[in-house]
C-alpha cells in the first residue's frame, strides 16, 4: 500500500498500454517500451534432490488495460538456469483508505520445479515502480526522440510522521506476513516547498 498522493497516474509512466496477450506470447519483448513502469529481480531457489539452487531472475513491470475501472500491472520474470521459464504474472492498483492512497495488489504464480521435485520458492524480491533505468521514444517531426519519463510527483505535504507504507503477503499455505514502514519526508517538503514540479520518484518495494 502506497501513501496518499502517491499514484502513476500522475506520472508519465505508461504512456503506452500493454494487453496481457501481447505479454503472454512474448513476456521478453511483447509489450510497447512506453508501457514498461518499472523493473525489478528476483531470487528463487530450487531444488535438486537433496540440494538447493538459487537463481536470480529478472522481473518487469508494465501497465495494463483498465480492469473493472481499476488500472492493470503486469510483470514477468524471466529465468535461464537451472528452470529455464518466462512466468507472467500481475494484478491491479486499487483505491484504499487513508492514510493510504492505493494499492499494488499483485498475485504470483505457482511455479514447477523439476519433474518430481517440489516447486520453485521465491526467497526475495526487489522492484521499483519509477523511471529509473527506463527510455521512452516519441516521433517528433520524423525524428525518433529517447526520453526518460517524468515519475511519481510527490505531494507538496508530508503527513506527521513521513510517508507510511505497508506490505501484506498471503502465502500458498494459508500463512501471512506483513510489514509497515514509515519513509522520512524530504527536506524540501519539510520546509514547505513543493514537489509538484516533476521531481521522479522510485517506489522500491521489497
Amino acid at each position: 500500500m502506497l501513501p496518499a498522493g502517491l499514484s502513476v497516474s500522475t506520472s508519465e509512466l505508461g504512456l503506452a498500454t500493454c494487453r496481457p496477450s501481447q505479454l503472454s506470447s512474448n513476456p521478453i519483448h511483447g509489450c510497447p517500451g512506453n508501457s514498461q513502469i518499472g523493473m525489478g529481480h528476483a531470487t528463487a531457489v530450487v531444488a535438486f534432490g537433496t540440494s538447493l539452487v538459487s537463481e536470480r531472475v529478472k522481473i518487469a513491470l508494465y501497465s495494463g488495460p483498465l480492469q473493472d475501472g481499476d488500472p492493470l500491472v503486469l510483470a514477468s520474470a524471466s529465468g535461464k538456469h537451472p528452470v529455464i521459464a518466462d512466468i507472467v504474472f500481475g494484478g491491479r492498483i486499487l483505491s484504499v483508505p487513508k492514510p493510504f492512497g492505493s494499492a499494488l495488489d499483485l498475485t504470483l504464480p505457482i511455479v514447477p520445479g523439476l519433474p518430481g521435485g517440489p516447486d520453485v520458492a521465491l526467497v526475495s524480491m526487489t522492484t521499483t515502480l519509477g523511471p529509473r533505468g527506463i527510455t521512452y521514444t516519441e516521433t517528433v517531426r520524423g525524428k525518433l526522440i529517447r526520453f526518460h519519463p517524468r515519475g511519481i510527483v510527490l505531494p507538496t505535504r508530508c503527513p506527521q510522521g513521513g510517508f507510511p507504507f505497508s506490505l501484506q503477503l498471503s502465502f500458498a499455505d494459508g500463512t501471512s506476513a506483513a510489514s509497515k514502514v514509515r519513509v522520512r519526508c524530504p527536506r524540501r517538503i519539510q520546509l514547505g516547498k513543493g514537489a509538484g514540479q516533476g521531481a521522479g520518484a522510485n517506489t522500491r518495494t521489497r
